[in-house]
């Protein structure tokens, strides 16, 4: 997958242009600045030379190499911008990211936006295989946990794309070392599993390492058959305890079968709730040190579940 950004340009990259045509103005006929980077522009996916641009540069980056996808950063997106287009309507800017898209047909198109409401529009044009949620379930080093409600978008966004029959990329941005996030891990791998697909949902972490490869040793837990199938909304998995949780059939470490196990997630940033499902289960992951190829381990045989969850708390349990 090759990254581009069709939606922010500046001097130097790419889809830098001369033509006032393809960038976003306010009502004065300024161009929008962005506030991330330096003299980094807000373009205008409405305009026909853009979406031609951006057509033409990934046919320069494409030629003699073949790539899976492009990635489509800040796709539908004026979150960090200095000004409001002038006659901004989320619909029409949204119908125009729609439109943008479909002009690059037939290349395959990642976009990245998840983690807001709303984005799952995104997948209108035929030509989208999927799309990436920032601070997916683990925002950043000073938030390591995210909660509700932002958590409930993730997982449904989880739920949706795969109903929809479409990647979805969960993009983890705390950068703590591994071996000391190992709370932060468990709750991000619960979440995760709470509503995956095996099929299309892609788990992408940041957890430093010392080999610098960021493949944490839980993602050998694999849970299939679940008792429950996937809800449209991430509130069919609340628990009468107020706590989301799902069962499993079947579950495996490294292909080697651990029996049924159940992940159960608490997102409620200050109020701790009740584990839910009693004595069922007897034993909970334990995850120990760094990557997967760093020492890192998990096990099926830790100690019973606990009583209560606490604020963003979570476990993952076995029979």
């Amino acid at each position: 997958m090759y990254y581009t950004n069709p939606n922010r340009t500046q001097p130097g990259d790419g889809m830098n242009t001369t033509d006032e045509s393809t960038y976003a103005h306010d009502c004065s006929g300024a161009r929008i600045l962005g506030t991330t980077y330096a003299n980094q522009y807000l373009m205008d996916p409405s305009s026909p030379n853009m979406a031609t641009v951006w057509k033409n540069y990934i046919a320069s980056r494409t030629s003699g190499r073949p790539w899976d996808a492009m990635f489509e950063d800040d796709a539908n997106s004026i979150v960090g911008v200095t000004a409001t287009p002038c006659n901004y309507s989320a619909s029409d800017w949204l119908a125009a990211s729609q439109a943008e898209i479909t002009a690059q047909s037939p290349t395959a198109i990642v976009y990245n936006g998840l983690q807001r409401t709303g984005q799952i529009a995104l997948n209108q044009p035929s030509n989208v295989v999927g799309g990436m949620g920032e601070g997916c379930y683990a925002d950043a080093v000073s938030s390591p946990k995210i909660w509700a409600p932002f958590w409930n978008t993730l997982e449904n966004a989880e739920l949706q794309m795969a109903q929809q029959n479409k990647l979805f990329m969960c993009l983890g941005r705390d950068t703590t070392s591994a071996a000391s996030s190992i709370d932060g891990r468990l709750y991000t791998y619960a979440s995760f599993l709470l509503t995956y697909t095996p099929a299309s949902s892609i788990l992408w972490e940041g957890y430093g390492t010392p080999s610098a490869f960021r493949v944490e040793p839980e993602i050998q837990l694999v849970a299939l058959n679940p008792l429950v199938p996937s809800p449209g909304d991430v509130s069919g998995l609340l628990l009468s305890t107020g706590v989301y949780g799902r069962e499993y059939a079947n579950c495996y470490i490294a292909q080697v079968p651990v029996g049924p196990c159940a992940t159960v997630v608490n997102p409620d940033h200050s109020v701790s709730h009740a584990y839910p499902y009693g004595t069922k289960y007897t034993h909970t992951l334990t995850i120990s040190g760094s990557g997967i190829i760093d020492g890192g381990s998990i096990s099926s045989a830790g100690p019973p579940p606990p009583q209560t969850l606490p604020p963003l708390g979570s476990t993952i349990v076995f029979q």
